[in-house]
Protein backbone atom coordinates (compact mmCIF):
# COMPACT_ATOMS: atom_id res chain seq x y z
CA UNK A 1 0.00 0.00 0.00
CA UNK A 2 1.36 3.42 -0.92
CA UNK A 3 1.51 6.28 1.54
CA UNK A 4 2.11 9.99 1.16
CA UNK A 5 3.36 12.36 3.81
CA UNK A 6 0.54 14.72 4.81
CA UNK A 7 2.70 17.31 6.55
CA UNK A 8 5.55 19.33 5.03
CA UNK A 9 9.09 17.95 5.23
CA UNK A 10 12.18 19.37 3.57
CA UNK A 11 11.85 21.00 0.15
CA UNK A 12 12.87 19.08 -2.94
CA UNK A 13 11.71 15.46 -3.06
CA UNK A 14 11.90 12.36 -0.89
CA UNK A 15 11.19 8.77 -1.87
CA UNK A 16 11.17 5.90 0.61
CA UNK A 17 10.95 2.20 -0.30
CA UNK A 18 9.05 2.93 -3.51
CA UNK A 19 7.64 0.05 -5.54
CA UNK A 20 5.57 0.45 -8.71
CA UNK A 21 3.83 -2.46 -10.42
CA UNK A 22 1.71 -2.41 -13.57
CA UNK A 23 -0.82 -5.11 -14.50
CA UNK A 24 0.32 -7.63 -17.12
CA UNK A 25 -2.76 -8.54 -19.20
CA UNK A 26 -0.96 -11.44 -20.89
CA UNK A 27 -0.29 -13.31 -17.64
CA UNK A 28 -2.89 -11.85 -15.32
CA UNK A 29 -0.07 -10.94 -12.97
CA UNK A 30 1.98 -7.76 -12.74
CA UNK A 31 5.24 -6.26 -13.93
CA UNK A 32 7.45 -4.65 -11.30
CA UNK A 33 8.84 -1.46 -12.83
CA UNK A 34 10.43 0.07 -9.72
CA UNK A 35 11.34 -1.68 -6.49
CA UNK A 36 12.81 -0.54 -3.19
CA UNK A 37 13.70 2.97 -4.38
CA UNK A 38 15.10 5.36 -1.76
CA UNK A 39 16.04 8.80 -3.07
CA UNK A 40 16.46 12.29 -1.64
CA UNK A 41 16.64 15.41 -3.79
CA UNK A 42 17.58 18.41 -1.69
CA UNK A 43 16.31 21.94 -2.21
CA UNK A 44 18.25 23.44 -5.10
CA UNK A 45 19.85 20.14 -6.10
CA UNK A 46 20.15 18.91 -9.69
CA UNK A 47 19.82 15.12 -10.02
CA UNK A 48 20.11 13.30 -13.35
CA UNK A 49 18.52 9.87 -13.86
CA UNK A 50 20.25 7.58 -16.34
CA UNK A 51 19.96 3.94 -17.38
CA UNK A 52 18.86 1.69 -20.21
CA UNK A 53 15.50 2.18 -21.87
CA UNK A 54 12.81 0.52 -19.78
CA UNK A 55 14.70 0.74 -16.49
CA UNK A 56 12.04 2.94 -14.86
CA UNK A 57 13.40 6.48 -15.27
CA UNK A 58 10.26 8.05 -16.72
CA UNK A 59 8.03 6.06 -14.37
CA UNK A 60 9.96 7.51 -11.43
CA UNK A 61 9.50 11.00 -12.85
CA UNK A 62 5.77 10.36 -13.29
CA UNK A 63 5.48 9.19 -9.68
CA UNK A 64 7.03 12.49 -8.56
CA UNK A 65 4.60 14.36 -10.83
CA UNK A 66 1.63 12.53 -9.32
CA UNK A 67 0.78 10.92 -12.67
CA UNK A 68 1.55 7.37 -11.47
CA UNK A 69 0.48 6.14 -8.06
CA UNK A 70 2.98 3.93 -6.20
CA UNK A 71 2.09 0.37 -5.35
CA UNK A 72 3.87 0.89 -2.05
CA UNK A 73 6.25 3.34 -0.44
CA UNK A 74 6.21 7.01 0.51
CA UNK A 75 6.73 10.01 -1.77
CA UNK A 76 6.87 13.73 -1.01
CA UNK A 77 7.53 16.64 -3.35
CA UNK A 78 8.13 20.13 -1.96
CA UNK A 79 7.15 18.61 1.39
CA UNK A 80 3.74 17.37 0.24
CA UNK A 81 2.11 14.44 -1.51
CA UNK A 82 2.60 14.86 -5.29
CA UNK A 83 -1.11 15.47 -5.89
CA UNK A 84 -1.06 18.29 -3.33
CA UNK A 85 2.20 19.72 -4.67
CA UNK A 86 1.21 20.13 -8.33
CA UNK A 87 1.32 23.92 -8.13
CA UNK A 88 4.96 23.56 -7.04
CA UNK A 89 5.93 21.15 -9.85
CA UNK A 90 7.02 21.98 -13.39
CA UNK A 91 7.20 19.13 -15.93
CA UNK A 92 9.07 19.53 -19.21
CA UNK A 93 8.86 16.84 -21.88
CA UNK A 94 11.06 15.90 -24.82
CA UNK A 95 8.50 17.47 -27.17
CA UNK A 96 7.82 21.18 -26.76
CA UNK A 97 4.01 20.71 -27.02
CA UNK A 98 3.50 24.34 -28.05
CA UNK A 99 -0.05 25.28 -29.02
CA UNK A 100 -0.03 26.25 -32.72
CA UNK A 101 -2.79 28.84 -32.27
CA UNK A 102 -0.82 30.78 -29.65
CA UNK A 103 2.22 32.98 -30.08
CA UNK A 104 5.43 32.28 -28.20
CA UNK A 105 4.32 34.71 -25.51
CA UNK A 106 0.84 33.18 -25.41
CA UNK A 107 2.30 29.70 -24.95
CA UNK A 108 4.32 30.84 -21.95
CA UNK A 109 1.22 32.48 -20.48
CA UNK A 110 -0.82 29.32 -21.05
CA UNK A 111 1.21 27.31 -18.56
CA UNK A 112 0.42 29.87 -15.88
CA UNK A 113 -3.26 29.83 -16.83
CA UNK A 114 -3.41 26.08 -16.26
CA UNK A 115 -1.77 26.30 -12.84
CA UNK A 116 -4.07 29.17 -11.83
CA UNK A 117 -1.68 30.33 -9.14
CA UNK A 118 -0.44 33.33 -11.11
CA UNK A 119 -2.75 36.39 -11.19
CA UNK A 120 -3.88 37.44 -14.66
CA UNK A 121 -2.22 40.83 -14.20
CA UNK A 122 1.16 39.19 -13.64
CA UNK A 123 1.13 36.58 -16.43
CA UNK A 124 2.17 38.83 -19.31
CA UNK A 125 4.96 40.45 -17.29
CA UNK A 126 6.34 37.14 -16.09
CA UNK A 127 6.04 35.48 -19.50
CA UNK A 128 7.96 38.34 -21.11
CA UNK A 129 10.66 38.17 -18.45
CA UNK A 130 11.29 34.45 -18.90
CA UNK A 131 11.28 34.66 -22.68
CA UNK A 132 14.01 37.25 -22.36
CA UNK A 133 15.92 35.01 -19.95
CA UNK A 134 16.18 32.34 -22.66
CA UNK A 135 16.96 34.93 -25.37
CA UNK A 136 13.55 34.66 -27.03
CA UNK A 137 12.15 38.10 -26.23
CA UNK A 138 12.47 39.12 -29.89
CA UNK A 139 10.19 36.23 -30.92
CA UNK A 140 7.36 36.88 -28.46
CA UNK A 141 4.81 37.58 -31.20
CA UNK A 142 5.88 34.77 -33.51
CA UNK A 143 3.88 31.58 -34.03
CA UNK A 144 5.32 28.12 -33.32
CA UNK A 145 5.51 27.29 -37.04
CA UNK A 146 7.85 30.25 -37.49
CA UNK A 147 10.33 28.96 -34.91
CA UNK A 148 13.20 26.49 -35.27
CA UNK A 149 13.27 23.40 -33.05
CA UNK A 150 15.79 25.06 -30.77
CA UNK A 151 13.67 28.19 -30.49
CA UNK A 152 10.55 26.14 -29.76
CA UNK A 153 12.37 24.31 -26.98
CA UNK A 154 13.50 27.62 -25.51
CA UNK A 155 9.87 28.76 -25.43
CA UNK A 156 8.90 25.51 -23.70
CA UNK A 157 11.69 26.11 -21.20
CA UNK A 158 10.42 29.64 -20.54
CA UNK A 159 6.89 28.27 -20.09
CA UNK A 160 8.13 25.83 -17.44
CA UNK A 161 10.32 28.35 -15.61
CA UNK A 162 7.53 30.95 -15.61
CA UNK A 163 5.57 28.71 -13.24
CA UNK A 164 8.43 29.26 -10.77
CA UNK A 165 8.07 25.72 -9.41
CA UNK A 166 9.95 24.43 -6.40
CA UNK A 167 10.69 21.17 -8.23
CA UNK A 168 11.36 20.86 -11.95
CA UNK A 169 10.89 17.45 -13.62
CA UNK A 170 12.47 17.05 -17.06
CA UNK A 171 12.14 14.05 -19.37
CA UNK A 172 14.88 14.24 -22.01
CA UNK A 173 13.97 17.87 -22.79
CA UNK A 174 16.94 18.51 -25.09
CA UNK A 175 17.13 15.15 -26.88
CA UNK A 176 15.72 16.46 -30.16
CA UNK A 177 18.24 19.30 -30.46
CA UNK A 178 21.40 19.18 -32.54
CA UNK A 179 24.69 19.27 -30.64
CA UNK A 180 25.43 22.96 -31.14
CA UNK A 181 21.91 24.09 -30.21
CA UNK A 182 21.92 21.77 -27.21
CA UNK A 183 25.08 23.37 -25.83
CA UNK A 184 23.53 26.82 -26.19
CA UNK A 185 20.26 25.78 -24.51
CA UNK A 186 22.23 24.06 -21.73
CA UNK A 187 23.97 27.35 -20.97
CA UNK A 188 20.69 29.28 -20.92
CA UNK A 189 19.02 26.65 -18.77
CA UNK A 190 21.86 26.60 -16.23
CA UNK A 191 21.87 30.39 -16.09
CA UNK A 192 18.23 30.42 -14.98
CA UNK A 193 18.67 27.41 -12.66
CA UNK A 194 21.71 28.84 -10.89
CA UNK A 195 19.87 32.10 -10.19
CA UNK A 196 16.77 30.31 -8.87
CA UNK A 197 18.28 27.15 -7.35
CA UNK A 198 15.17 25.05 -7.80
CA UNK A 199 15.34 21.28 -7.39
CA UNK A 200 15.67 19.46 -10.72
CA UNK A 201 15.14 15.78 -11.56
CA UNK A 202 16.36 15.25 -15.11
CA UNK A 203 16.02 12.11 -17.24
CA UNK A 204 18.58 11.66 -20.02
CA UNK A 205 20.28 8.98 -22.10
CA UNK A 206 23.20 11.34 -22.78
CA UNK A 207 25.92 10.65 -20.21
CA UNK A 208 27.90 13.73 -21.20
CA UNK A 209 24.80 15.86 -20.67
CA UNK A 210 24.21 14.27 -17.26
CA UNK A 211 27.77 14.94 -16.09
CA UNK A 212 27.81 18.47 -17.49
CA UNK A 213 24.54 19.54 -15.85
CA UNK A 214 23.91 17.57 -12.66
CA UNK A 215 25.11 17.62 -9.07
CA UNK A 216 24.40 13.90 -8.82
CA UNK A 217 23.90 11.12 -11.35
CA UNK A 218 21.60 8.26 -10.31
CA UNK A 219 21.86 5.06 -12.36
CA UNK A 220 18.75 2.87 -12.53
CA UNK A 221 18.98 -0.78 -13.52
CA UNK A 222 16.13 -3.30 -13.52
CA UNK A 223 13.95 -0.93 -11.52
CA UNK A 224 16.50 -0.36 -8.75
CA UNK A 225 19.09 2.29 -7.98
CA UNK A 226 22.37 0.67 -8.99
CA UNK A 227 24.60 3.67 -8.29
CA UNK A 228 24.30 7.21 -6.94
CA UNK A 229 27.32 9.34 -7.87
CA UNK A 230 28.15 12.86 -6.74
CA UNK A 231 29.56 14.71 -9.76
CA UNK A 232 33.00 15.96 -8.63
CA UNK A 233 33.42 18.83 -11.09
CA UNK A 234 33.13 22.43 -9.90
CA UNK A 235 30.78 24.91 -11.52
CA UNK A 236 30.70 26.63 -13.92
CA UNK A 237 31.46 23.70 -16.23
CA UNK A 238 32.77 24.54 -19.66
CA UNK A 239 32.45 22.49 -22.84
CA UNK A 240 36.15 21.69 -22.54
CA UNK A 241 35.45 19.74 -19.33
CA UNK A 242 34.20 16.77 -21.35
CA UNK A 243 37.66 16.35 -22.90
CA UNK A 244 39.51 16.01 -19.59
CA UNK A 245 40.78 12.60 -18.41
CA UNK A 246 38.74 12.82 -15.18
CA UNK A 247 35.50 13.43 -17.08
CA UNK A 248 36.22 10.68 -19.59
CA UNK A 249 37.05 8.22 -16.82
CA UNK A 250 33.77 8.86 -15.00
CA UNK A 251 31.80 8.65 -18.24
CA UNK A 252 33.52 5.36 -19.10
CA UNK A 253 32.64 4.01 -15.65
CA UNK A 254 28.96 4.82 -16.22
CA UNK A 255 29.00 3.16 -19.64
CA UNK A 256 30.45 0.01 -18.09
CA UNK A 257 27.76 -0.01 -15.40
CA UNK A 258 24.93 0.45 -17.91
CA UNK A 259 26.13 -2.03 -20.52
Amino acid sequence: MSTYASTPTLAGAQIRDLTVEFPDPTTGGSNVVLRGIDLDVAAGEFVALIGRSGCGKTTLLNVLAGLVRPTSGEVTVAGLAPAQARSEIGYMFARDALLPWRTALGNVEYGMELHRKVPRSERRTRATRYLERVHMGHAAKQWPWQLSQGMRQRVALARTWALEPQVLLMDEPFAALDAQTRMSVHAEFLDVWESSKKSVVFVTHDLTEALQLADRVVLLSDGRIAEDITVPFARPRTAELSTTPEFQELRRHLIEQIF
